[in-house]
């Protein structure tokens, strides 16, 4: 007599976040490993952080990158799944950084499936406004690790006066919530001061002149 298993329902992995089709994937006779899984669950959406996978198996939290296995062959990411696995593919919604300042327009650019580097974020945002900003001022802000529980903030700085310095922008990694500000030249500064207070001249100097009239 032969006897074979006709369908595998009581061991299986549970596969959710950002793939088509999320849901239990079973546990068969043959080894179910991590890329097995999300391909079974239709494979990763636009939306998805291909770098960004959570394997909760009981009380443990691991993570891992898909990015690194497809393009970097790195397979001992490719960890063997087991009876209930729980495997998590994040959102890529949530990477994003802010570009203010001195732009063209002042907006949140979101990290791409491959990241986002300096100049992929001000080129997102028009670019820096070559009338108004210092070239010399453009910084980047990122949350550091606290120290003796207090927040640290770690600040980098790109001189970009000439065009050579896109390069290195280029090179440079963003990281998710980073804040970009392009500093304003003193030029524009001054102007900015006048034009606030020249309202104000103007309602002395017209004021003046209406006493001077009234009395004349």
């Amino acid at each position: 007599m032969d006897v074979t298993i006709a369908a595998f329902r009581s061991q299986r992995v549970y596969v959710t976040g950002e793939v088509l089709k999320p849901g239990a994937v079973p546990v068969t006779n043959v080894p179910l490993y991590l890329i097995d899984a999300v391909n079974a669950a239709g494979g990763i959406l636009e939306t998805a952080d291909w770098r960004e996978v959570t394997l909760t198996r009981g009380d443990e939290e691991r993570h891992f990158s898909l990015r690194d296995i497809y393009q970097g062959g790195r397979m001992e990411q490719n960890i063997l799944l087991q009876d209930k696995d729980v495997v998590h593919v994040a959102s890529n919604l949530d990477n994003k950084v802010f570009v203010l300042g001195e732009v063209k327009q002042a907006k949140t650019v979101f990290m791409s499936r491959n990241g986002l580097s300096l100049a992929e974020a001000l080129s997102d945002a028009g670019g820096i406004n070559e009338m108004t900003s210092n070239a010399s001022g453009i910084f980047v802000m990122r949350r550091g690790k606290a120290e003796n529980n207090e927040p640290r903030i770690d600040v980098f700085q790109l001189k970009a006066k000439d065009a050579a310095a896109f390069v290195l922008a280029d090179q440079f990694v963003m990281q998710p919530r980073d804040v970009v500000y392009v500093t304003a030249a003193p030029i524009s500064r001054w102007n900015r001061v006048i034009q606030q207070l020249l309202p104000t001249a103007q309602l002395v100097y017209f004021g003046a002149q209406t006493e001077d009239e009234i009395t004349n």
